[in-house]
């Protein structure tokens, strides 16, 4: 998932009129991934989970990198897992993902931090 993530960020960070020279069918894919993290979209959490079968959710990897992705598509959506990490995790930051979103990372890289939000 998180290639999929990279590249929806990647690609929505275009300006809007390079993303409008895109082809047809880049659009199409772009859409389609889109929807497909929406799919993972629980409303209750206000989280994306890992995989359509999964009840995991990763606040910073997934989410973090979500939220970026998903807001190109869905601004609600993309607000509500901001606001949802921001309750829960401080800004979601682990101090290992956010190099993605153009943020400097202090190395060496340490072990994630775990935050239970949910037993279900």
């Amino acid at each position: 998932m998180a290639f999929l993530v990279i590249t929806i960020v990647v690609l929505s960070s275009l300006t809007s009129p390079v993303i409008g020279q895109l082809s047809t069918n880049v659009q199409q894919r772009i859409m389609a991934a889109c929807e497909f993290l929406i799919s993972l979209y629980n409303p209750a959490l206000q989280l994306v989970k890992t995989t359509p079968s999964s009840n995991v959710y990763y606040t910073a990897s997934d989410n973090l990198l979500a939220k970026k992705a998903v807001v190109y598509c869905n601004t609600a959506i993309g607000q509500n897992i901001t606001q949802s990490i921001s309750t829960c995790c401080g800004a979601g930051n682990d101090y290992m993902h956010e190099s993605f979103l153009g943020q400097q990372i202090p190395l060496p890289i340490h072990n994630g931090t775990v935050y239970r939000i949910a037993n279900s």
